[in-house]
C-alpha cells in the first residue's frame, strides 16, 4: 500500500486471511473488522531491547498470581523499557 491509497474491506480481509494460519501472526480476526492482539504469556520480562519494541506481553509467575500487561517502548534516553499497561485483580 502506498501513502493515501484507499484500502477496501477486501484488501483487509485478504491480508488477514494470508496470516490466519500463521503461528507467528500477532493478531486474530473474530468477525468483520474485529481484530485483537495475540499476546504471549511469560513468567518474567524478556530483555527490553529493539527486538521487542512495540511487543505486548502478559507476565504471570504462576497459578494464583496476578497477570501484568506490559509493552516494550523506547524511552527519552533512547533506551528500552517495559511499561505496565494494566494488572489483573
Amino acid at each position: 500500500m502506498t501513502e493515501h491509497e484507499t484500502v477496501t474491506k477486501a484488501d483487509v480481509d485478504t491480508k488477514i486471511a494470508t496470516h490466519k494460519d500463521d503461528a507467528s501472526a500477532h493478531h486474530a480476526k473474530t468477525h468483520d473488522y474485529e481484530v485483537y492482539g495475540n499476546t504471549e504469556e511469560v513468567a518474567s520480562d524478556p530483555p527490553a531491547d529493539a527486538a521487542h519494541l512495540g511487543r505486548i506481553i502478559r507476565v504471570r509467575t504462576g497459578a494464583g498470581a496476578k497477570t501484568y500487561l506490559k509493552c516494550c517502548v523506547q524511552n527519552d534516553a533512547n533506551g528500552y523499557e517495559w511499561i505496565q499497561i494494566g494488572i489483573s485483580t
